[in-house]
């Protein structure tokens, strides 16, 4: 899996799950929004997030813009990010580099950034692959 870094800044929060802006009140300030894609019935969510996580979107999208303007870290077009990332998982977004997530953090609900030079992806504990 592979995403892009959109919007500058590095933050490690608590993952919330929003498939829909109407969710918003489960979604605390602080945290990293974590959604299938944005429209702008989402945009009062992004005043509470430290982060943004998007499952689609390219550079132009909603939450691309929103997520810059606002000031948040963001990490768009990560296929798949609704399944494998928990609810109140503590997840690593780093705006500008990308977002690194290994397979032992999906477990366990602890991830960290790393200093690798690969743009973004999801890494097993013992493979390492480019996605740049």
């Amino acid at each position: 899996m592979s995403g892009i870094g959109i919007a500058t800044g590095k933050v490690t929060g608590t993952a919330r799950l929003i498939h829909h802006p109407d969710e918003g009140s489960r979604l605390n300030p602080g945290e990293v929004l974590v959604a299938p894609s944005t429209d702008p019935s989402w945009t009062p969510l992004f005043i509470k997030v430290a982060a943004l996580i998007m499952e689609t979107g390219g550079s132009l999208s909603h939450g691309a813009i929103v997520a810059r303007e606002f000031g948040i870290p963001a990490v768009i077009n990560v296929s798949g990010v609704m399944k494998v990332i928990k609810d109140s998982q503590t997840v690593p977004v780093d705006g500008e580099e990308g977002w690194y997530i290994f397979k032992n953090c999906v477990n366990s609900g602890k991830c960290q950034l790393t200093s690798l030079s690969y743009k973004c992806g999801f890494f097993d504990d013992n493979i390492i692959s480019d996605t740049s």
